[in-house]
């Protein structure tokens, strides 16, 4: 009974450190990247969203292939910098490929890669095809190794998983009302949030359109994969809470700003109230 009790709360632990180193690598890639100009207010929305999806924090193995796409995002949103493009665009697709290994619905990332590549400029002709060397490169191991042992199972069990196209969301209520609800918020603000991009440089509206094409990327993720859970909606955490925390910061009214908060705080709190279930 101590062994099992102590091995469950040592993998809660595991669990903790993971969403907290996944919490500051987000932080980071903000502040390095200028993605808001308050870094508190995304820090607030990452937590009040991990805490609304907080049954997908159960699955390790999900925390750590966000950590994987979290370092891959942060070489992505760098790319704004004209300095070792190569170098950023093999190690983005190259995270992305790991974490397609384990999530194949994760692959579709490497759509944000040339999305970076044409918003910001980045389109010498060999650099197109770098990502596509960076993505496969853990598959060809996977295949080297399986060569070398002689044993084709493990290379074949990663193509195993169908990734189909499905509509089980809204089969899923209240499941599907909360990330309805979630998407729709965040979709509004950044309508709102972009009739204001005109004040800010050229280097900051290419970053605007980037998360755009990353929320619109984790909303697709919500129809791939073999059933839906509410893992996919982990996906929406990073995009979902740079949008909410640029459109806080535009309102300048101290009790709107508030009552947004407040708002957001009781979508959370009535999630719990349903006990979703992965």
């Amino acid at each position: 009974y101590n062994s099992v009790s102590y091995a469950f709360w040592l993998l809660k632990s595991a669990d903790l450190a993971l969403v907290i180193l996944l919490i500051t690598l987000y932080y980071f890639m903000v502040e390095t990247n200028r993605l808001t100009y308050t870094n508190h207010y995304s820090i607030l929305y990452f937590c009040l969203l991990f805490a609304l999806f907080y049954p997908a924090l159960i699955l390790t193995k999900l925390l750590v292939i966000q950590v994987v796409l979290a370092l891959a995002f942060k070489r992505i949103y760098s790319l704004r910098i004209n300095q070792n493009i190569k170098e950023k665009l093999f190690d983005s697709a190259l995270l992305i490929g790991v974490s397609s290994v384990f999530f194949q619905e994760s692959g579709l990332f490497i759509l944000l890669i040339y999305s970076a590549i044409f918003l910001f400029k980045r389109t010498y002709w060999n650099f197109l095809f770098i990502p596509l060397f960076g993505f496969i490169t853990p598959y060809f191991l996977i295949y080297i190794y399986s060569l070398s042992i002689a044993d084709f199972s493990i290379f074949y069990s990663v193509f195993y998983y169908k990734m189909n196209f499905n509509l089980e969301l809204f089969y899923q209520i209240p499941l599907s009302i909360y990330i309805g609800i979630v998407f729709l918020i965040g979709l509004i603000n950044f309508m709102i949030c972009t009739a204001k991009t005109s004040n800010y440089n050229n280097e900051f509206r290419g970053l605007w359109r980037l998360i755009f094409v990353h929320f619109i990327t984790a909303g697709l993720l919500l129809f791939f994969g073999m059933r839906f859970t509410i893992y996919n909606a982990v996906y929406l955490i990073f995009p979902t809470g740079i949008i909410l925390a640029n459109y806080l910061q535009t309102i300048t009214v101290k009790w709107r700003k508030e009552a947004f908060v407040f708002i957001f705080i009781a979508l959370v709190l009535s999630g719990y109230l349903y006990n979703f279930k992965p």
